[in-house]
């Protein structure tokens, strides 16, 4: 997923008050759901769940959580956070 929340309203950081949700397979139920922290001094971290069946139909971040607290990469450098067999990045790119 590429999302831009530099456009159009100018933003520097993923919007706290948001649910990111990707469906990866909407037959079988799978989907991960995103949710970022308000920035605070430049800083900012993102909640990462895995939900399945029909939690995963829903909006709202459900399931199992793989990642609470991640960092979001609001500069140049690329934070990669890892959990398990799981790899995540989140950040600002144009």
């Amino acid at each position: 997923m590429n999302v831009n929340p530099v456009a159009p309203a100018g933003g520097q950081a993923f919007h706290p008050d948001a649910v990111y949700h990707v469906n990866v397979d909407h037959r079988a139920g799978v989907a991960f759901g995103f949710v970022f922290s308000p920035p605070e001094d430049g800083r900012q971290t993102v909640t990462v769940h895995r939900a399945e069946g029909d939690q995963a139909r829903g909006y709202e971040a459900a399931g199992r959580t793989l990642f609470t607290d991640a960092p979001v990469s609001l500069g140049a450098e690329a934070r990669v956070a890892e959990s398990g067999p799981y790899a995540f990045f989140a950040g600002l790119r144009g």
